[in-house]
């Protein structure tokens, strides 16, 4: 149904963000 799509789907940008964050975290020094 839709909302599983929108389920996988939201979980497929929280796992892109998460990533993001975490590359984040690793080439830049942690501020503040």
């Amino acid at each position: 149904s839709l909302h599983l799509v929108e389920r996988e789907f939201g979980a497929e940008i929280a796992d892109a963000v998460s990533t993001e964050t975490e590359y984040e975290r690793r080439t830049k020094p942690f501020d503040g």
